[in-house]
């Protein structure tokens, strides 16, 4: 046994020897050179089929090498093609470097470790249908190909050489029953040619290189891949693995400086890269299903940081942007059908002061079928010249337009905006939602081309695809006159259907300040609203609390018709001057409205010095009425002339108080005007003089008129009615001539009193009134006292005892032609005139003629003339009822029947001298004689007088009549039993009584001896009409208490010696007190 063992051992020391020999010699001929073993290409090519059984090698030559003693030998095989079982040549290579495993190749069997991949050609194709393959091809030298021309690599079998290398890897090496086993594949020095069918892209990647490692269940991918754009050469690191179970790619491709704009020449298809100039670092992650690009399984990320550059954006999104920097991270998921921007600043450099970041974030889902797209982005501040230069023309273009050419200057801050897009398919992607908010500081904003720019605002921006909104809390709006503004509060600024045809917008904007300058602010083009409310602006002055409304389209071109306009605001310490009459509206507390068609201020304020409610309307639509002011007032009479009423009857004495007044005035468009008042005139004093009717305050009555105006000019009053409850009713008309001078006065109604009548006057060229009076009753004598005072009113005109023909003197009375037809005058108490028939003609200084024609109480007759001739005025009278044209005249009552006549002379002072008889008339009552006669002791002559009355012969009464004062001389009466002398005055203005005289008993048989020479004026007395005994008589004071005084010793005292008592009684036939003035000089 011992002797079988050695020698069993000396056997194996010998093939021990052998094989340390052989491998010796292998040792020493491999490091010759490669050793040729083309006897073994048939060997090798069935191993190599056995590793892949779906795939048929076809090799030309074989060697083996051995370079390096610390790696394996190698088997290159050259000319090597790839079929598949189709016969289809799927890869051809110029050589492969085959590792085989030692000690499996001793024992006789070829299995295959690695192959090594040198300079061959890696095709990536992505088909139209969106397929992509993947082919090997040989490697690009200046030595002929000896591969056959029909056994070129077809389009369509490329990918069947990724399919053979994962099949190859895929065995594990730590089974050795699953048979030869591929470790690893080294791909060197390789050219990739990525092509993109639908963008037409071909890029060629020189001098790749590519490892894979088989494992268990992957394969460990490794790559080197130096991109080439230009000049600039950027070394792309990938590392992934390849997943057999879920037939997954993962791949992560890491690179820096990389210079995305470097590459955009290499094709037209890379010509978006050119938008980023800039050094890029970053990774890529992709997760692919090779065989199915879109399964959920696929998904990837990329996260850049992006160093200083430009951003070139085309110009719809934005243009050429200059930046510091930028980071990017992303992914997308759903088999590339999501994308999920997780974070994207962008550091903007700009030279206007700030260099906003704008953050993005959103995501875009549907990819593939439907797009749909949200983002997000803030901007930390910018100027808004940056936000028009960055935002997108295609976000939104209509709304970017408006806010390039209405907004201006400041800056915005804390930017936010969501966008969302969607479309059909990707290149059909647009905005479906937006919405962008931002802080406004200082910024400019234009709301009416033509109006100054509310500046300085402060603000929210909110922007929507087709709406604008600035909500303001400050701003204003300067004014160059003050050098002030007008401050703007919070405001509502909005514009919306931006995408439409007709763009709106709706600002609602708060203002405060200075009334002269929200007056010179709406003065501007379009709205000139000051000049057409007639008000000069930049004298304008108040405090201002407006709420403006804007309603308007957005056109280019805005008329003011499709403005619509609405103002509302609180003015207080007003001053507009030459608002109403010329005067200026100062003070108070008003509330203004504008609207398109015109403009309403209404509350309390001062019109000139007249405190006064207002009601102002101003329209602006061309209408007829171009103003209207209301006025609540109470209008002294210092105020009337200013409020054009400052002429009879609203003036004293006919209204004379402070008035509650309410006036309307209109003014037009061609310069008219019309005035309304009605006044309330209950509180004050009125009268009407000529008729002898007032009224005092507390009694019930009212006023109404209307007046026009031309010019500013008075025209006319159409109408007035006057009313109280005390017997008054006055209604009428007047018109005005040049300088509003009174041309006509109508009184269609005229009751006050007794009176009821109608009047028409007209003033002619000369100045002379014309009148027309009519009406049943007329109580007349305070028309005729009136009459006779200047037009001052109120001042009796002073009698003239003389005139100087060549004195020039101002006239001082109204010259009047006065016609009347009256039923029934009453110039007294007791009966009146009956159908009157008068013509009165007064010039500006005498009464030039009166025909009065009337009848009596008794219907008797009586006429009145006054008649100028050569110079010289006469008057006449008669009337066979003299006691009825006394009773009737309001002189005395007592008379009874009487033939009277009048005759006499107005001297050209207009002083009436003349003389009045009856005769055969009846003294009845007269209480004035009855009281003479008492204290006469006459009590026989006045029983008489009470009862059946004493008959008188002859009433003879020269008499002079002179600023209203009648004075008589040598007056007698006389008659069988009673005679009665007298002369002194009468004065009509206060009813004083000044007379003396005598009274006469038997004045038949008392008088007889008054024809006898020397005894009979010894006896009767120098006095005319004198008896032998009489008594003489005084009457002084007012008329109404007056008493008469006899002195009783002058009746036993015969003839001339009564003159002798008459110094006792300190009578005077010539009273001072009511002596004519002396002549005017």
């Amino acid at each position: 046994m011992k002797i079988v063992l050695r020698l069993f051992v000396r056997v194996l020391e010998g093939f021990a020897i052998v094989a340390v020999l052989a491998t010796a010699v292998l040792f020493i001929q491999l490091a010759r050179g490669p050793l040729p073993l083309d006897p073994f290409v048939p060997y090798v090519e069935s191993s190599l089929n056995r590793l892949v059984p779906d795939y048929a090698f076809s090799i030309a030559d074989a060697e083996l090498n051995w370079k390096r003693l610390t790696r394996r030998p190698e088997l290159t095989i050259k000319n090597v093609q790839v079929r598949n079982t189709d016969g289809q040549v799927i890869a051809a290579f110029r050589s492969l470097d085959v590792s085989v495993d030692i000690p499996e190749l001793i024992s006789g069997r070829l299995v295959v470790e690695h192959l090594g991949i040198s300079r061959p050609v890696v095709r990536i194709v992505r088909a139209a249908d969106g397929n992509v393959s993947l082919g090997v091809e040989a490697s690009i030298s200046s030595e002929p190909v000896t591969v056959p021309p029909d056994a070129q690599v077809g389009d369509g079998q490329q990918s069947g050489i990724a399919v053979f290398l994962i099949d190859a890897l895929r065995v594990s090496p730590d089974d050795a029953k699953s048979g030869p086993t591929l470790e690893s594949v080294d791909i060197t020095q390789s050219t990739i040619v990525i092509v993109d069918e639908p963008s037409g892209v071909q890029w060629l990647i020189p001098d790749a290189n590519l490892r894979l490692l088989g494992q268990r269940e992957t394969i460990e991918i490794a790559a080197n891949l130096p991109l080439l754009g230009g000049s600039e050469k950027v070394n792309v690191d990938v590392a992934g693995r390849y997943t057999y179970a879920a037939g997954l790619l993962s791949l992560t491709a890491s690179f820096d400086g990389l210079r995305p704009a470097a590459f955009a020449s290499l094709a037209a298809a890379l010509d978006p890269l050119k938008a980023i100039d800039a050094s890029v670092k970053g990774v890529i992650e992709v997760n692919l299903v090779p065989d199915n690009l879109n399964s959920d399984a696929a998904w990837g990320s990329i996260s850049l940081n992006i160093g200083a550059g430009t951003l070139a954006l085309p110009e719809q999104w934005g243009g050429i942007v200059a930046m510091s920097g930028a980071e990017l991270k992303a992914t997308t998921s759903g088999g590339l059908d999501q994308i999920a921007l997780e974070k994207l600043d962008v550091r903007i450099t700009r030279n206007d002061g700030l260099s906003p970041v704008i953050s993005a974030s959103g995501r875009a889902i549907n990819l593939r079928t439907a797009p749909d797209v949200d983002m997000k982005a803030t901007i930390d501040a910018m100027t808004l010249q940056a936000l028009k230069d960055l935002w997108p023309k295609a976000i939104a273009l209509n709304t970017r337009n408006w806010i390039v050419q209405n907004l201006s200057g400041g800056t915005i801050k804390a930017v936010s905006a969501t966008v969302k897009f969607a479309g059909t398919e990707a290149w059909t992607l647009a905005p479906q939602n937006l919405k962008l908010r931002a802080v406004l500081d200082g910024v400019a904003v234009t709301y009416i081309k033509g109006m100054p720019k509310v500046e300085k605002t402060v603000g929210v921006l909110n922007v929507g695809l087709n709406e604008v909104t600035i909500d303001v809390t400050g701003g204003v709006v300067p004014d160059l006159l003050s050098g002030q503004g007008l401050r703007i509060g919070k405001s509502k600024l909005r514009m919306f259907d931006i995408g439409s045809s007709l763009p709106k917008a709706d600002f609602a904007i708060k203002v405060t300040g200075d009334l002269g300058e929200a007056l010179r602010m709406i003065d501007n083009e379009p709205l000139k609203y000051a000049s057409k409310m007639q008000v000069n602006p930049a004298t304008a002055t108040g405090v201002a609390d407006i709420d403006l409304s804007l309603k308007f389209p957005l056109l280019n071109n805005l008329s003011l018709d499709e403005l619509q306009i609405g103002v509302k605001a609180k003015v207080t310490e007003t001053l507009i001057e030459n608002v109403l009459f010329g005067m200026p509206l100062t003070g108070g507390d008003l509330a203004l409205e504008v609207i398109n068609s015109g403009l309403t201020v209404s509350g309390t304020a001062n019109l000139g010095p007249i405190r006064t409610g207002l009601t102002w309307k101003q329209d602006f639509t061309g209408a007829e009425v171009q103003s209207e002011y209301a006025l609540d007032a109470l209008v002294t009479n210092e105020d009337r002339p200013l409020v054009q009423l400052g002429f009879a009857p609203f003036i004293p004495p006919n209204i004379d108080g402070n008035v509650r007044t309410e006036v309307v005035y209109r003014t037009m468009r061609d310069g008219r005007a019309v005035l309304i008042a009605e006044c309330d005139l209950t509180d004050v004093a009125m009268a009407i003089p000529e008729l002898g009717w007032s009224k005092s305050p507390g009694i019930k009555a009212s006023f109404k008129t209307d007046v026009t105006l031309q010019s500013g000019a008075l025209v006319a009053v159409p109408s007035f009615v006057v009313t109280a409850e005390n017997d008054l009713k006055v209604a009428g008309s007047v018109t005005f001539g040049a300088q509003n001078a009174l041309r006509t006065f109508k009184i269609t109604t005229g009751k006050a009193g007794k009176t009821d009548l109608t009047l028409d006057a007209t003033k002619e060229d000369d100045g002379r009134y014309i009148l027309n009076v009519t009406g049943p009753v007329f109580d007349a004598p305070y028309f005729w006292k009136e009459l006779n005072k200047d037009a001052s009113r109120g001042i009796a005109t002073e009698a003239k005892t003389e005139i100087d023909p060549n004195h020039n003197a101002q006239p001082d009375q109204i010259p009047v032609i006065l016609t009347a037809n009256i039923g029934e005058m009453w110039l007294g108490k007791d009966s009146p005139l009956k159908n009157v028939v008068l013509v009165f003609d007064r010039n500006q200084h005498v009464i030039q003629s009166v025909d009065l024609k009337s009848k009596l109480e008794s219907g008797d007759s009586f006429d009145f003339a006054l008649v100028s001739k050569d110079g010289v005025r006469t008057l006449s009278g008669k009337s066979v009822d003299g006691g009825g044209v006394l009773k009737s005249l309001g002189l005395f009552d007592d008379i009874k029947g009487g033939a009277l006549t009048i005759a006499g002379t107005v001297s050209p002072a207009g002083v009436v001298e003349g003389k009045a008889e009856i005769s055969e008339f009846k003294l009845v009552q007269a209480p004035m004689v009855a009281r003479i006669l008492s204290v006469a002791a006459l009590t026989g002559i006045a029983d008489e007088l009470r009862g059946q009355g004493i008959s008188f012969k002859t009433l003879r009464m020269p008499f002079t009549f002179s600023s209203s004062t009648l004075r008589i001389t040598d007056s007698e009466m006389f008659g069988r039993s009673l005679g009665l002398t007298a002369q002194g005055s009468y004065r009509f203005t206060d009813s004083q009584i000044d007379m003396e005289g005598t009274v006469i008993p038997a004045y038949a048989l008392n008088t007889a001896l008054n024809s006898i020479p020397i005894v009979g004026t010894l006896l009767t007395g120098l006095e005319k009409g004198g008896g032998i005994f009489a008594a003489n008589f005084t009457w002084r004071g007012p008329s109404a208490t007056a008493e008469p005084s006899v002195n009783p010793l002058s009746v036993l005292t015969p003839g001339i010696t009564r003159k002798i008592f008459s110094i006792f009684g300190g009578s005077s036939s010539t009273p001072k007190t009511v002596s004519p003035p002396s002549p005017k000089q």
